[in-house]
């Protein structure tokens, strides 16, 4: 009996985690889930070089801190909080140190570790996506719709050595 409830659970987890991802609901992930994610990583963005530190889910809450460089200088600096609330995990941007709005998990694949989350209503970008591509590399992905086209921004990251 307690195999049949546990499988008609797993089920129910299943087609909730399917529906919710076609329908841009919530995906129900806890932030543990996110843990790869945690590290310090370093690569570049549109030419740039470019590197962030996330922690450890610990707490409940992932924290991290970005920053861009042309040449010497600094030239983008951004801060993320990934938590989960009420309406599911959401991921909030702090580009420039301002509060930007609330992204939503949509879609989570733990076999790839990628991580999708969205706001259809802001105007750009309206997806934020995060994948190991392969061991030591995540590509973080700033996409949606700018004058009308599809724009997709990409960050190629490795692993920092300690």
């Amino acid at each position: 009996m307690r195999i049949f409830k546990f499988l008609l659970l797993s089920m129910i987890m299943i087609s909730v985690t399917n529906l919710s991802a076609e329908t841009g609901d919530s995906v129900v992930v806890s932030i543990d889930d996110l843990a790869w994610l945690a590290g310090d990583w370093r690569g570049d963005f549109e030419g740039n070089p470019f590197e962030c530190h996330y922690t450890t889910p610990q707490g409940g809450v992932i924290l991290s801190v970005s920053k861009e460089f042309q040449g010497e200088n600094r030239c983008f600096a951004e801060f993320e909080k990934f938590e989960a609330k009420d309406s599911g995990l959401i991921l909030t941007p702090y580009p420039g140190g301002r509060q930007s709005v609330p992204f939503i998990l949509v879609d989570y694949n733990p076999d790839f570790k990628k991580a999708k989350f969205e706001n259809k209503e802001h105007d750009f970008p309206t997806d934020i996506t995060y994948e190991i591509t392969e061991p030591d590399k995540m590509l973080i992905t700033v996409a949606g719709s700018q004058d009308g086209k599809r724009l997709e921004l990409k960050v190629n990251l490795v692993r920092a050595a300690d």
